[in-house]
């Protein structure tokens, strides 16, 4: 049968997925030699469409380094069940800080459940071993904006998170501290999952850490009160 003519950007949207896909299952090496010719298989693009796009395995490398790169952009916490999460923090009657501390806990065993089984995340992965291990400008470059991207998301979400448990920083604290170190948790503990590790004891290990950042952290306004509604405000941007 022969194949339908594809457009550039559906035959681009077509490779990206199945590179994603291989680099998820396969990993990459610190050299990366990419199969190019099992992945066009895999996505169901003629070698002559693909060489259109990408004129050698060096173009076309790189167009999957730079795939890969961009995983770290998924959601992992939608709105309504980080709300679940925190009604049932509030609900075991704790004190403010504890509570939030139990917040972030659940949040972070759900979110990490979410990226290990993303393939992009996983692409994401194999992506920020190879740009770690070579040194070379562009990966670097790649690796530190997608650093930069989750810091700033992070450094949101806690602010959002002790504004809404009515919480205030420790002095000599950075709620950025706390986020440069929630991005790290995760990445590694995602990485030994991947490696082989036991995915529960990980998770708890990470949940646990994430809690104790919080309450070394935050202190409570001992005229804060928990505002759910600013909670699901500032998760919607609303």
């Amino acid at each position: 049968m022969p194949r339908v003519h594809l457009t550039e950007e559906e035959t681009r949207r077509r490779v990206a997925d199945a590179v994603v896909a291989y680099i998820a299952d396969n990993g990459i090496g610190v050299v990366p030699d990419l199969p190019m010719e099992r992945i066009l298989v895999s996505a169901d693009v003629s070698r002559a469409s693909a060489y259109r796009i990408w004129p050698g395995r060096g173009a076309f490398t790189a167009f999957a380094l730079a795939e890969a790169a961009a995983g770290n952009v998924i959601e992992t916490l939608d709105a309504a069940t980080a709300l679940r999460l925190a009604d049932e923090a509030v609900a075991a009657r704790q004190d403010r800080l504890t509570a939030a501390a139990a917040f972030v806990a659940a949040a972070a065993a759900h979110e990490l459940a979410v990226l290990l089984r993303s393939p992009r995340w996983r692409a994401f992965v194999g992506f920020q071993a190879v740009a770690t291990a070579t040194g070379e400008e562009p990966l670097r470059a790649a690796l530190a904006r997608a650093d930069a991207q989750d810091a700033a998301r992070l450094t949101a979400f806690y602010g959002v998170v002790g504004g809404a448990w009515g919480l205030r920083v420790q002095e000599d604290a950075r709620v950025a501290v706390l986020a440069d170190a929630a991005r790290q948790l995760a990445r590694g503990a995602v990485a030994r999952i991947l490696a082989g590790g036991d995915e529960v004891a990980a998770t708890r290990g990470h949940a646990d850490a994430l809690a104790a950042l919080v309450r070394g952290t935050f202190v409570e306004d001992p005229e804060g009160v928990f505002d759910r509604d600013r909670l699901e405000q500032g998760l919607t941007g609303g």
